[in-house]
C-alpha cells in the first residue's frame, strides 16, 4: 500500500507468519512502513522507519482486517495526528471489502 503525506511518499507493508505455540496455531501480522526514495535509474529504494507486530489469540477467529488495524496502529503511533489520518484513509479505501 502507498501513502503519500506532505510530498513524501510511504511504502506499507503486511507481512504474515504461523508458529505453533503449544498444541496451538499462531498468526503473527507485521507491518513495516518505509519512505520510498526514487533513484535516478527509475528503480525505488526504501528507507525502513517504523514496524511492529500484531499477535492472533488462538481462541479467537482469525481475521486479516483485524491484525492488518492492530500492526498498522502500533507501527504509526508515533506519527503525527496528522499524517496517520492520511494512513488510515488509505489503509480503509484498500481493504474495505476484505474480510
Amino acid at each position: 500500500m502507498k501513502v503519500n503525506v506532505k510530498d513524501r511518499l510511504y511504502d506499507v507493508r503486511f507481512h504474515k507468519s504461523h508458529r505453533e505455540e503449544g498444541k496451538k496455531r499462531v498468526i503473527d501480522t507485521c507491518c513495516v512502513v518505509s519512505i520510498v526514495d526514487p533513484e535516478k535509474t527509475g528503480k525505488e529504494r526504501f528507507t525502513e522507519v517504523s514496524f511492529a507486530h500484531s499477535r492472533h489469540n488462538p481462541v479467537d477467529r482469525y481475521s486479516k482486517v483485524t491484525g492488518k488495524k492492530l500492526a498498522l496502529s502500533r507501527t504509526i503511533s508515533s506519527f503525527p495526528k496528522s499524517e496517520r489520518i492520511v494512513f488510515w484513509d488509505v489503509f480503509h479505501k484498500e481493504f474495505s471489502n476484505s474480510k
